[in-house]
Formats: C-alpha cells, structure tokens, sequence
C-alpha cells in the first residue's frame, strides 16, 4: 500500500491524481474525498474507487 506522500504526488489536483495512479499498476484508489465521483469522470479508469466514510 503506498500513499500520496510515498509517491511524491503531494499538491496534485484530483485528476492528476487519478491519471497518476491509473498509469501504475494499482487496482484500487482510496480516498475520503466523497464528492470525488462526483467532481470527475472515472468511467475510463482502470481502477476502482473506494470513498472512505470518515467523520
């Protein structure tokens, strides 16, 4: 498991983000962002999204 931070991708917008873990061999993008499938189009990605439900 690797974050943001390991990656060095710290700063980049949500559809960098994205576009940067869809390019690597991952299968699953986790985020607390809830609006996220909301804000942009993941129907031409490779990986599955999973919005965490956090207080």
């Amino acid at each position: 498991m690797r974050n943001v931070e390991d990656m060095g991708w710290r700063g980049a917008e949500d559809r960098e983000l994205l576009a940067l873990a869809n390019a690597f061999p991952f299968d699953v993008f986790i985020t607390a962002d809830k609006n996220l499938p909301y804000q942009q189009n993941l129907q031409n990605l490779d990986l599955r999204i999973v919005a965490l439900n956090t207080k």
